[in-house]
């Protein structure tokens, strides 16, 4: 069985846009930047299509009463129920092909303190 990724360069777009979005950001402002920037196709009132290659390539916003992005989920791989080692493997190599994009594009990652003051 084989499974699909998105490619390293949606995932760089992907990534450039939203990091450069001004945090705090509020919803309307965050959805207007992915379905305008990114090409999301509106789906509910917080989800979206990414059609990025992938299946069911969905992505959402969470937010705070506020209307404050307090999360941005985006599907990376094909979802699959299939529990095996390829699979496994599959889903290693995927996250370390985009960590290795995220330390390339930021540099190392660092230990945030927790709670954030």
């Amino acid at each position: 069985m084989s499974w699909n990724r998105v490619s390293d360069a949606d995932f760089r777009r992907h990534i450039g846009v939203l990091a450069q979005l001004p945090w705090p950001v509020a919803f309307p402002d965050a959805s207007r930047v992915v379905t305008t920037q990114l090409g999301w196709t509106p789906w509910t009132s917080a989800s979206f299509r990414t059609d990025l290659g992938i299946h069911p390539g969905i992505g959402n916003l969470s937010y705070l009463e506020n209307e404050e992005i307090s999360s941005i989920r985006l599907g990376l791989t094909d979802f699959s129920e299939d529990e095996s080692d390829e699979r496994d493997t599959f889903q290693h190599e995927a996250f370390s092909f985009y960590a290795k994009i995220l330390r390339d594009m930021y540099g190392p990652g660092s230990q945030a303190p927790f709670p954030r003051r």
